[in-house]
């Protein structure tokens, strides 16, 4: 089992990923413990579904 999802943890996944992960997206984590992603569905590193090439963020780009 996972820890808790905690306030910190949120808060540097989104400075990580330069992102504001969406409430809803937090609820549902929240709501699921965490738990595992299957490996159909896990898209690390994340590919373009279009080109087939890693996507970069602007400030690798």
């Amino acid at each position: 089992m996972q820890p808790a999802l905690t306030v910190g943890a949120i808060v540097e996944a989104q400075r990580l990923l330069d992102v504001t992960l969406p409430s809803s997206l937090l609820d549902l984590l929240r709501h699921q413990n965490g738990g595992e992603i299957a490996d159909d569905w896990n898209d690390f590193p994340p590919v373009s579904r279009h080109r087939g090439a890693p996507i970069t963020s602007p400030s690798t780009a």
